[in-house]
């Protein structure tokens, strides 16, 4: 597929769009940190109680939610997906 010219006004919108997403992102990675930093917290709590990190109840728990919470254009795999990482990243941490 060849690339046609853009024309200016596309390019504007183009722009915007980008910039749209760059503020976003700079959200996503605020609510991750905030995320994170509560998943140290309960890992603390878990550790003090004699718990392990892994509570597949729990993470099973959050999957059905998130899935329920999103109304696309990602679909429940692409959601799961996402939180999958998210998970494995703040266990790691707990640990």
């Amino acid at each position: 597929m060849r690339n046609r010219p853009i024309s200016s006004a596309d390019k504007r919108k183009l722009s915007k769009l980008r910039q749209n997403i760059d503020e976003i992102d700079l959200e996503i990675v605020n609510l991750l940190n905030k995320r994170a930093l509560n998943a140290l917290k309960t890992g603390m709590i878990k550790k003090k109680a004699g718990m392990g990190v892994y509570d597949p109840a729990r993470e099973h728990q959050v999957f059905k939610r998130v899935q329920k919470l999103s109304r696309g254009p990602l679909d429940e795999t692409a959601v799961s997906a996402i939180y999958r990482s998210i998970i494995s990243a703040c266990r790691a941490r707990q640990k």
